[in-house]
């Protein structure tokens, strides 16, 4: 017979006991939670808690076990939550799988491709990126056969697939001098570089022609050892049309392995550009014949076999290569082979009259279905429970610093960098890169997320908060005091509007709130101050809803002021009971003096054990869905409810996690901001 809740006594043998002997409970993530085989939540071990413990906190309220009286789900979404949980863990902290370009775009760290929808929303991972990755890696070849690359590999290969495309434009140019349109007799494109027979470009027609930059472009930026050591640097032709002369065996394109793989192109280009006429240089025409016999071969530097990958060198530890191409090599000496004697460059000039062939990128392919997903059709509400994980997102103000730096370094000594630096030149990395403007609100947003104060740590307490704004600035703020008598305020604000302009207002507010508070004043007297020393500077246009709590941890009590702010939250789960806290107020900058001190009235209230306090900004409750509908805050009580069991942290992110589910693919109409106390 089921035990009520309120007396949880019997649950924790029957825990222990399922826990050993049943499978079905028995499914952790590699993070250590476990998967609720009733509700497909995951539960964490609490702090000070055995996992037992945990797990018999989790089921009192779990409406899925229903006092006992529950069916668990069936094993196979069981193991799909399992895999969606480590997913989840992979994505938010193993470094392969953070691996983005500057668009945001996701490499897959299993076949280390570009995935165009997989692309991270406003710098922060959401349910949808992780919905989008496993659609992805419920396709992909590499992830199911079990393929690890190590992070340097998922790196080198967004690297070179930002370089590939000024690559293949300069090849593109350069087919119309022959040092670079040398074949063997089996068809077999020369590289002049390193002089290998490469079998992947096989040219048998004039139509062929037109599909090889793509091919020799793979070769160089992945076989080739000679353009890792130098990229400007090529044979003289007498040595490429030497190489030619002599056969090589017949063999087949050998797969590579944990190779980088570069964007597909389409293989039939918007326009051609007819290529030079006259007799191709060929070597099996070029060769004299002897009696109806090849040429002997001509004696010429061993052909290198497939270098051996460099080393990653993280960024930052050495200085770029003048050329845009990153994977150069320590060593370029071919294994099984002599090391290449380097011969006179080759001048190859453009020709400016003849524009080069362009090819037309290929469409968008392997979009995922509706119900085309790693785990299936699920119940709803299935991901509601996903954690939210934060990234950390490599800025493009650095990269593109970097790159202006070699520039002009490059510039100052005069450097002639030869064919390749003149087509990429064309094409630079900073093209890939944000505006100015774009970098500059980066710099911005990062700086004000760094006015965000870490949660203070008070015994007794806990504390956590988020902010997501609509925009790269955002106008709400929220800010922790510490009194030396041991008090400790807590405020939160919302300027009028959102964008730039707001978050300009929000930086001066926050200061000046910060300015008046450390005085150690009173809740209504603080918001008092702060109203007059801004007033002015919003013109009566702008306004600044806020509210301002002193909690005294000793006394167990919290004095609580309000500028027109959304009223804050308590629920105490013994109880059951939702309590608004809305003393009267108005919002900053409508009026000044006595007027707006009067209409300010402060209340106090006493905590207990169990308590959790919500503070948030109208964002959260306006939320709309594709339906028009708003969050309200019927909704957020009722995630406060189900949630508030599980810590300040836990509830925040739950809550930021279901807003988002809410709220769907549009973006964000207004700033977002939360704050969670919880009492031991």
């Amino acid at each position: 017979m089921a035990t009520p809740r309120g007396n949880p006594g019997p649950i924790g043998p029957l825990v222990k006991s399922r826990l050993s002997s049943d499978p079905v409970w028995g499914y952790f993530a590699i993070n250590g939670k476990w998967i609720c085989p009733f509700c497909l939540s995951v539960v964490n071990r609490r702090q000070g808690r055995s996992r037992e413990d945990s797990i018999t906190a989790h089921l009192e309220s779990c409406r899925g076990f229903g006092n006992g009286h529950g069916q668990v789900q069936p094993v196979e979404v069981i193991a799909r939550r399992q895999q969606y949980e480590n997913l989840v863990h992979l994505a938010d902290s193993d470094p392969a799988w953070r691996v983005y370009d500057t668009s945001g775009t996701w490499y897959c760290p299993a076949c280390l491709e570009r995935i165009a929808n997989v692309r991270i929303q406003g710098g922060q991972l959401t349910s949808f990126v992780y919905q989008a990755m496993s659609d992805h890696l419920s396709r992909c070849g590499s992830y199911l056969r079990g393929v690890n690359p190590r992070t340097e590999d998922v790196q080198r290969a967004r690297d070179r697939a930002a370089r590939f495309p000024a690559l293949l434009q300069a090849l593109q140019q350069n087919l119309q001098f022959t040092a670079w349109r040398y074949l063997d007799a089996h068809g077999h494109w020369v590289c002049p570089c390193c002089l290998a027979h490469v079998p992947r470009v096989r040219v048998t027609s004039d139509t062929d022609w037109q599909r090889a930059p793509e091919q020799m472009a793979q070769h160089l930026l992945q076989e080739c050892a000679a353009y890792a050591n130098d990229p400007n640097h090529i044979q003289p032709e007498s040595m490429v049309r030497e190489a030619a002369a002599q056969v090589a065996p017949m063999i087949q394109p050998t797969p590579l392995v944990n190779r980088t793989p570069l964007p597909a192109v389409e293989s039939t280009p918007r326009y051609r550009t007819p290529l030079p006429s006259g007799p191709v240089p060929l070597a099996r025409p070029a060769t004299p014949l002897n009696n109806g016999m090849a040429t002997p071969p001509v004696a010429r530097p061993a052909l290198p076999a497939s270098p051996t990958p460099q080393k990653f060198t993280p960024a930052g530890s050495s200085r770029l290569p003048t050329t845009p191409i990153l994977n150069r090599r320590t060593d370029s000496t071919p294994t099984g082979g002599s090391r290449l004697t380097p011969g006179t460059p080759i001048a190859m000039p453009m020709t400016p009259h003849v524009p080069p062939p362009m090819l037309q990128p290929p469409p968008t392919t392997n979009v995922p279905g509706k119900d085309d997903t790693l785990f299936g059709k699920l119940p709803a509400g299935f991901l509601d429970d996903t954690p939210l994980g934060a990234v950390d997102e490599n800025t493009a103000a650095e990269d593109a610093a970097k790159v202006a730096e070699d520039a002009e370094d490059a510039e100052e000594q005069g450097d002639n960098l030869g064919w390749l630096n003149d087509a990429e030149s064309e094409e630079p990395l900073s093209a890939t890169l944000p505006t100015a403007e774009r970098t500059d609100m980066i710099k911005a947003r990062a700086v004000q997320a760094g006015l965000m104060q870490k949660p203070p740590e008070v015994a007794g307490f806990k504390f956590a908060a988020c902010f997501e704004a609509c925009t790269d600035i955002s106008g709400d703020f929220y800010q922790y005091i510490r009194l030396p008598d041991g008090r400790v305020g807590f405020a939160m604000g919302d300027v009028s509007g959102h964008g730039v302009q707001a978050g300009l207002i929000m930086s001066m507010a926050k200061k000046t709130f910060e300015i008046y508070a450390s005085m150690g004043l009173s809740p209504a007297e603080t918001l008092s101050r702060v109203n007059d020393a801004i007033a002015r500077d919003l013109g009566g246009k702008l306004f600044i809803s806020m509210v301002y709590a002193l909690l005294d941890p000793t006394e167990r009590k919290i004095t609580w002021a309000r500028a027109g702010h959304t009223p804050s939250l308590r629920y105490n789960p013994d109880d059951d009971q939702i309590e608004e806290i809305k003393p009267p107020g108005m919002v900053v900058g409508m009026k000044t003096g006595p007027m707006f001190r009067n209409s300010l009235q402060e209340q106090t209230t006493t905590v207990r054990s169990g308590d959790v306090l919500l503070l948030y900004t109208d964002g959260i409750t306006e939320t709309m869905n594709l339906q028009q509908e708003e969050f309200e805050t019927e909704r957020l009580v009722d995630v406060m409810r189900r949630f508030s069991k599980e810590g300040a942290e836990v509830l925040v992110n739950r809550i930021m996690e279901i807003l988002r589910h809410f709220r769907g693919p549009q973006p964000p109409a207004d700033d977002s901001t939360l704050m969670v106390i919880t009492v031991d």
